[in-house]
């Protein structure tokens, strides 16, 4: 793209113009994710899962027991003739696959942390992208509502040049004044916009101030959007579905991990028993098992089947409310294109003809520099129309791209 070009006062024909460049708004961003809190805080949490992960899949600690009994501490005899003693080691054993089990729930919360942390990435660009197309366009806005000024200061001028002359109303005059006053008032706020939104876009990108030089430079390309279809058909990859269908294999591994817990574990012990008495050592094995009588884990294992029953239906609804927004989103930039390409190649054309006649008749002297400068407000007011739009663009292509988790040429 390039930018608004003015040349004493009439827009240049050329002016706001826009070509594919994307450096500086690659930069943006980029400096953005680098500097976001919110993706670091979602990259701590995802460690802390995979941790979690790791902690599920080792083995349960054996447990060692020693025991002595029968030792007497008074009478002739030895307190230790009649010692009997009992060492013994344990380990226990989970059945059902439960330990690979655990590790899946963990691996698939881990991967709903991904997708929130796509998600957040996602919604980061699309505010970055609109917080400098209104920095781009607040800044252009600007210098055309200073050529405009100086466009009304010259009809202010003109009229009352022609009113010492007595060739026009005091009126008149007096409304130039009041109209120059307006555009004093949409400067200042312009000026205010502009401080603002760099502001926005300095804290966006973690304080940097140096992405303030580059607001002024080309970002995206106007190109016609694509046919409904692809972008209707681009939902399936919208990170909130992504992060649902995560949740859902949550769901789904959790039903799996309740079932493998009805298994009841088993413990396995060995050791060796010392009775004095008899002077020798016994070698003992014993396997011991849950009985599942009362509790069968039945209700958690219910609870996750319908959860992942509860998260379907929520994917479901989720599709259809994002089908009709990207219906609606499709139609505005529809309208939205359309209204630059009237202003770009009908609207500002026929202004420049105009403006171009008058000078020729002021030139020739069958007018005064009135008409011409009435004529130059006039495209002057086309050029903000669309300026306004093309900030509008921008945005909602913003919005379709988020809304289709992906990213696209046009």
């Amino acid at each position: 793209m390039t930018s608004c070009s003015f040349v004493l006062g009439t827009v240049n024909a050329n002016a706001l113009t826009y070509s594919a460049e994307e450096t500086s708004l690659q930069w943006a961003i980029g400096q953005a994710i680098d500097c976001s809190l919110l993706l670091k805080e979602a990259d701590a949490r995802l460690q802390m899962k995979l941790a979690e992960c790791w902690q599920a899949g080792v083995l349960p600690n054996p447990a060692i027991n020693f025991e002595f009994n029968e030792i007497r501490l008074t009478g002739q005899r030895s307190p230790f003739r009649e010692l009997q003693a009992s060492f013994e080691i344990s380990q226990l054993i989970e059945l059902g696959n439960k330990r690979s089990a655990r590790q899946n729930v963990l691996a698939a919360e881990a991967s709903a942390i991904l997708w929130e942390t796509e998600s957040i990435k996602q919604n980061l660009i699309k505010t970055v992208t609109g917080v400098y197309a209104d920095a781009f366009t607040a800044q252009m806005k600007l210098n055309l509502l200073k050529e405009l000024h100086q466009n009304a200061t010259n009809i202010v001028e003109c009229l009352t040049e022609k009113v010492k002359n007595g060739k026009t109303s005091p009126i008149l005059q007096r409304k130039s004044i009041l109209a120059r006053h307006a555009i004093s008032v949409d400067l200042k706020k312009a000026e205010a916009t502009l401080a603002s939104v760099k502001r926005q876009l300095t804290l966006l990108c973690g304080g940097s101030f140096d992405c303030l030089q580059q607001i002024s430079d080309p970002i995206l390309p106007i190109t016609p959007p694509r046919p409904i279809e692809y972008y209707l058909g681009s939902i399936c990859k919208n990170t909130e579905i992504a992060q649902l269908e995560a949740a859902q294999l949550v769901s789904r591994y959790n039903y799996d991990l309740q079932r493998a817990n009805s298994i009841p574990n088993a413990i396995f012990s060995t050791g060796l028993e010392h009775d004095s008495p008899f002077g020798g050592c016994r070698l003992c094995f014993e396997l011991g098992f849950e009985i599942p009588v009362f509790n069968r884990n039945q209700g958690n294992i219910s609870r996750a089947a319908w959860e992942e029953y509860s998260i379907v239906y929520k994917i479901q609804d989720l599709e259809r409310q994002l089908t009709a927004r990207c219906q609606d989103l499709y139609a505005d930039w529809i309208r939205n294109y359309e209204t630059i390409e009237l202003i770009q190649m009908e609207l500002i054309p026929a202004a420049q003809e105009l403006l171009q006649i008058h000078s020729n008749r002021e030139a020739s002297g069958k007018e005064d520099c009135l008409e011409r400068l009435e004529a130059n407000k006039d495209l002057f007011d086309l050029h903000l129309q669309y300026i306004d739009a093309v900030n509008g663009f921008y945005h909602l292509k913003a919005d379709m791209r988020f809304l289709c988790g992906t990213d696209f040429d046009n």
